[in-house]
């Protein structure tokens, strides 16, 4: 890739020295949509109709509308700075990287957009899933509702989710 211009280094060498910072950041932001993005996904097919299902549906509809750079600026300036002001504690820095509170954030700003397609599809395949027959059966059988959802819905309705996630 030869020298740097402005560096005066070889450019393989910069660029390996950013790449591990931007691999944990796109590790962190990836863990962060799918494990948010599952749970309100599942909790909005559950409770659908109520404020949870609203609620969650409006997440997604921020994590789709916003780009991730306006997003970044955003939480930068509402949880970065005037959180801080009106607390007087730096819950989450927006300078530097190398703790955990300071790559929150940027994890954040960069993993809601995954975060409401991930929702969005879970929300929809536990829809599905619920009303299958073998979900009416087991209700049947006496079985409760956390066994009903978690041994039989969840575990159907995430494959879309792991598929859509293993090709981002």
């Amino acid at each position: 890739m030869g020298v740097s211009l402005t560096y005066n280094r070889p450019v393989m060498e910069i660029v390996s020295e950013s790449f591990l910072v931007s691999a944990d950041l796109g590790i962190r932001a990836l863990l962060f949509a799918v494990i948010a993005g599952v749970l309100l996904g599942a909790v909005a097919a559950i409770k659908r109709g109520s404020v949870w299902d609203s609620f969650s549906m409006f997440v997604a509809m921020i994590g789709v509308s916003v780009p991730s750079f306006i997003m970044g600026a955003l939480l930068q300036y509402f949880l970065g700075l005037q959180l801080r002001k009106w607390t007087g504690v730096n819950i989450f820095p927006i300078v530097g990287w190398g703790s955990f509170k300071q790559s929150l954030l940027p994890a954040f700003a960069l993993g809601l957009g995954s975060l409401a397609t991930v929702s969005r599809l879970m929300r929809t395949s536990m829809l599905d899933v619920l009303g299958q027959d073998y979900i009416k059966t087991a209700k049947a059988k006496g079985l409760s509702q956390r066994k009903i959802l978690w041994r039989h819905a969840m575990r159907n309705a995430i494959m879309p989710v792991v598929t859509i996630m293993a090709r981002q």
